[in-house]
């Protein structure tokens, strides 16, 4: 019956919000439930209610955690600055606005959404710092 429940989520696990469509849930999400479900009934074994552990015996195919892994990818140093370049060079008015995010991005070495999360507070003028 577990094995059927976890099958079931990876063919049909969630719903699609726009389309209203049954949607596979990720290999990813399904070993985490099922990893949730044996702690549970390992517990419960403890406790004397189930003799064994039926989610011991359940498998999720898919892929493994390590193909979900990527490799992390740095700039070098002139290819920082061809970018710099380019987006202060470049003829399209909104690039000129990208020169900031991408030197705080590049000087300090934040992610993404560090950089979108920033706002005015975090930055103090009286001691010239700024906290991330």
């Amino acid at each position: 019956m577990v094995d059927k429940f976890i099958t079931y989520l990876l063919q049909y696990g969630k719903t699609n919000q726009k389309t209203a469509e049954k949607e596979p849930l990720a290999v990813r999400t399904a070993r985490s439930i099922k990893s949730i479900l044996l702690s549970v009934y390992n517990q419960a074994v403890i406790d004397g209610l189930v003799q064994s552990n039926p989610v011991s015996l359940v498998t999720v195919h898919g892929k493994k955690n390590k193909d979900y892994h990527e490799d992390m990818l740095f700039l070098t140093e002139k290819e920082c600055a061809d970018l710099m370049n380019f987006l202060a060079c470049c003829e399209e008015p909104h690039f000129h606005k990208l020169v900031p995010i991408c030197f705080f991005g590049i000087y300090y070495g934040l992610r993404r959404s560090e950089i979108l999360g920033l706002k005015l507070d975090v930055v103090d003028y009286d001691k010239k710092t700024l906290r991330i």
